[in-house]
């Protein structure tokens, strides 16, 4: 194309998908490269799973290394979570393997009700037996007259296995570097130190006692804030939101989680420089508020500089959020999909618990909040949806069964059966963000108060933990409105990052749950080690997923020649359709 948004190839006079970046990037490398398309195709590939392992592998031996833990440990850890995002599956890849290989599973299969299985599923026995696909439609919704409504589930292993390089898999590896950039912000970076602050230079300590007295200006106040408290100063900020900024045109969905995380970092380490200054050099405790929320602002501003082009020609299909009042996940459902993290969370939790417990205050608020704002939403939206014109519009996009004449009843019966995952995500994130409040909130009353660096890192996963948590919590609610009228997209796209986070987090606690064993054994310290000991099994169990996955996909590894090149099969088996595309080229 000679202009940007680039030309569709499939449909003339239209541009491209909105969010093109990540294939600007995989085909720039291969251009430099000096390597054609159907061999830089599979290059990326390798590649940008490459960085998602060794992002990952970063995150948590970071983590681990930070809170004290040996080099071995560190390293068993960030391997730990290199296989938990990016190499092992869900949990139905076992039962469909089960199946496959002449177990009758069945009877247990019944309480997944996982879609068109067995009915679909091919005789065990058969050639290439197992079906890859399943697993990642493992989330079902269904119609008010019991019709099946698809919902998208992937997981990073079956994106690969399929040859994916959708902007949510591209997106990835730069979700991983804000991670990071917000890890190092959150620890207080590796190139400011306190002695900076503490200590004044020999300018000025020349400076007159006028100068001394004299109040910097809002804008002074902040650079130096900025200066003192990011990593690498300015320049780390520009590349905070140089890289943040590329998710928007990455993967649109990948912006607001990580923009967030990046904002409750900066907040973590603004309250320790109020400790650590006083309230001197023009800011203290009471500005603390006005400096994240400059610092969110010029970090949407500044994404929108830098990606300025893109953003003069983006289109977005999202046209708001609906409320799902008809289709809460079935738990059972859940597990299949993230088994590991609901145990890696506990394991979390746990240790959590050990170091430091919110009071009962922070505990019950968080408890009315979690719960309380979704269900007020779902309720007036109910209210509105059977009172309202537009409401009932709404409403009748879902049929009434043969005999129904309300829709309350209805919503009512399909959250009393299907609301265990409301309850159980609820919980968890509600334990997460008081442990949460627990640490800012003392940050902001008491001067005095120092964390450990092992508490750090345990803060840090439990953040990862609670962005991870509202992203699989928020679609039992609300979903956004698109092209598709369901949430499948906002399951695909919020599970997505659900999966790389708990997996962070979980492999984080894994290693600390399992160093439990070590010490003495006793009441709620054997929890921490169990759910650890659960977790890993689950992750175990997930690798039957690529071994039959890749084993059908690949029939068996039964080509005659390996080849990088993604055009060879044409080739072989079309000579006219290679033909054809060669004189396109």
């Amino acid at each position: 194309s000679p202009t940007f948004p680039p030309h569709d190839a499939w449909l003339s006079g239209y541009a491209i998908s909105y969010y093109y970046f990540g294939y600007w990037l995989l085909t720039t490398l291969g251009r430099l490269a000096g390597q054609p398309p159907e061999i830089a195709y599979n290059l990326g590939q390798t590649c940008w799973f490459a960085l998602l392992l060794t992002g990952c592998f970063g995150v948590v031996s970071n983590l681990l290394l930070h809170a004290g833990q040996r080099l071995r440990t560190a390293v068993l850890g960030g391997l730990l979570a290199a296989f938990a995002v990016g190499v092992t599956g869900n949990l139905w890849g076992v039962f469909e393997w089960l199946y496959a290989h002449g177990t009758d599973v069945t009877g247990i299969t019944k309480l997944f009700a996982v879609n068109n299985f067995p009915q679909t599923a091919p005789p065990a026995g058969a050639t290439l037996n197992f079906d890859w696909w399943r697993s990642s439609r493992v989330i079902s919704d269904l119609t008010l007259t019991g019709d099946h409504i698809e919902v998208i589930d992937e997981f990073p292993m079956f994106s690969y296995i399929l040859g994916d390089n959708h902007p949510h898999v591209l997106a990835m590896p730069i979700a991983l570097l804000v991670i990071g950039l917000a890890q190092s912000l959150f620890f207080g970076g590796f190139v400011w130190t306190p002695a900076s602050m503490a200590k004044k230079s020999k300018e000025e300590k020349a400076q007159s006692a006028e100068t001394k007295s004299a109040t910097p200006s809002l804008v002074q106040s902040f650079l130096h804030h900025i200066q003192a408290f990011v990593p690498l100063g300015v320049a780390g900020y520009v590349l905070m939101t140089i890289a943040v900024g590329a998710l928007i045109f990455l993967n649109t969905w990948d912006f607001p989680p990580y923009w967030l995380l990046l904002i409750v970092s900066f907040l973590a380490i603004s309250l320790r420089g109020v400790q650590l200054t006083a309230g001197g050099n023009g800011f203290g405790g009471r500005s603390v508020w006005l400096w994240v929320g400059a610092f969110s602002l010029l970090l949407l501003i500044g994404s929108g500089v830098f990606y300025l082009p893109y953003f003069l020609t983006a289109q977005s299909q999202a046209g708001g959020f609906l409320p799902n009042l008809f289709n809460p996940t079935r738990f059972p459902q859940f597990v299949l999909m993230f088994g590991y993290a609901l145990f890696g969370l506990g394991a979390l939790l746990v240790v959590a618990w050990a170091k430091f417990a919110p009071s009962r205050e922070k505990l019950f608020t968080a408890f009315a909040l979690v719960y309380g704002a979704p269900l007020a939403f779902l309720l007036l939206s109910l209210v509105l949806g059977v009172s309202t014109a537009g409401g009932q519009a709404l409403l009748s996009q879902m049929a009434l069964p043969p005999g129904a004449t309300s829709y309350t009843p209805l919503i009512l019966e399909r959250w009393t059966k299907q609301g265990l995952t409301f309850l159980v995500l609820g919980a968890l994130l509600a334990l997460v963000l008081a442990w949460l409040w627990h640490y800012f909130a003392t940050r902001l009353t008491d001067e005095q108060y120092t964390v450990a660096p092992s508490e750090q890192s345990l803060l840090f996963a439990l953040l990862l933990a609670a962005i991870g948590l509202l992203l699989v919590f928020a679609p039992e609610f609300v979903y956004l409105r698109d092209n598709f009228g369901t949430r499948m997209n906002t399951i695909f796209k919020f599970y997505y990052q659900g999966w790389l986070l708990f997996g962070l987090s979980s492999s984080y606690a894994v290693i600390l749950g399992l160093q439990q064993l070590l010490g003495k054994r006793s009441g709620t310290q054997l929890l921490a080690p169990i759910f650890s000991g659960l977790c890993l099994v689950c992750m175990a169990l997930g690798v039957f997923y690529p071994v039959a996955a890749l084993d059908a996909k690949t029939g068996s590894f039964a080509a005659t020649k390996l080849t990088l090149d993604a055009t060879a099969y044409i080739a072989q088996s079309s000579p006219d359709e290679m033909a054809a595309a060669q004189w396109i080229r």
